[in-house]
């Protein structure tokens, strides 16, 4: 893993900043917040999981700007909401009310540097349709522990992040939800920082501006510059920047015809199968 390079970018100030926070985290005195339940996930993951404990613990060094404190906190709430939403026993059949309610979703090819795209279809959504919230939650975090594995598994640890596309043909401000972004927006910037490579929304119209306003209150500032505006007419130019012909859907002149949710994860699980049964398949 040496020749890994997000390892071999780690500078010497972060690899302290690791070192403290893996020394906050092996604490095991009674101020430490991670009981022992959730310290045996967090080994078990960095371990099992992650290819290179550094990969795991320099996203959250450089998701905090190198704040060890804030970097612990976060680690600590990401394995408390592990376990409050049993990830390892979330199966795709959980969410079949819920994946034709998702059509509006639809995974790309990969971008020239081999990451994945999602792209989201806003103004095909209907407001309030994807409930309850917290099952949405969890097929957040299913699809993205799946995508993250595949890509750790098939980089070797190199690539770690992913491409949205944002859509907005047809979309007005009756399609907000602040609830839905609420609950997006929060789940992957809480529990899985540096992970957006960029996002790229497509023909925003103007009265976007107000439902912008609403949607960056729950960005970093880290998020908010990896954001592009892109126009009607130069959407064909900018996607073919990042990906090639065969990974470009057709509607944008490429070949590429598309993947729904529900294919995209019934690939990698059957119905009933856990996404622990998906990390035995795809073991390091």
């Amino acid at each position: 893993m040496e020749n890994n390079p997000i390892i071999q970018s780690i500078t010497s100030e972060e690899q302290t900043q690791i070192q403290q926070l893996k020394d906050r985290i092996n604490n095991r005195d009674s101020t430490n917040p991670l009981d022992d339940t959730l310290y045996n996930s967090l080994k078990n993951f960095t371990t099992s999981i992650e290819l290179d404990e550094r990969l795991f613990y320099i996203r959250w060094i450089r998701a905090t700007s190198g704040n060890v404190n804030k970097a612990f906190d976060m680690v600590v709430e990401y394995f408390k909401w592990r376990q409050r939403i049993n990830i390892d026993n979330l199966k795709p059949g959980n969410f079949d009310d819920l994946f034709s309610k998702i059509e509006f979703i639809e995974f790309l090819g990969f971008d020239k540097d081999g990451c994945p795209g999602v792209i989201l279809n806003v103004g095909k959504f209907v407001p309030g349709s994807l409930q309850p919230y917290e099952k949405v939650e969890e097929l957040v975090a299913l699809a993205i522990e799946l995508i993250t594995h595949d890509l750790r598994i098939a980089s070797k640890g190199v690539l770690e992040r992913f491409v949205i596309v944002v859509d907005y043909d047809g979309w007005g401000l009756s399609c907000i939800d602040t609830k839905l972004d609420r609950v997006i927006l929060g789940t992957c910037q809480a529990y899985y920082p540096e992970r957006l490579k960029e996002a790229l929304l497509l023909r925003a119209p103007w009265i976007f501006s107000t439902a912008w306003a609403v949607v960056k209150v729950f960005l970093d500032e880290k998020t908010k510059q990896k954001i592009s505006f892109i126009s009607e007419g130069d959407i064909n130019t900018e996607l073919k920047k990042r990906f090639n012909d065969d990974q470009i859907l057709e509607r944008y002149g490429g070949t590429f015809k598309g993947k729904s949710v529900k294919n995209f994860i019934l690939e990698k699980l059957g119905s009933d199968e856990p996404l622990s049964e998906f990390y035995k398949k795809r073991q390091l």
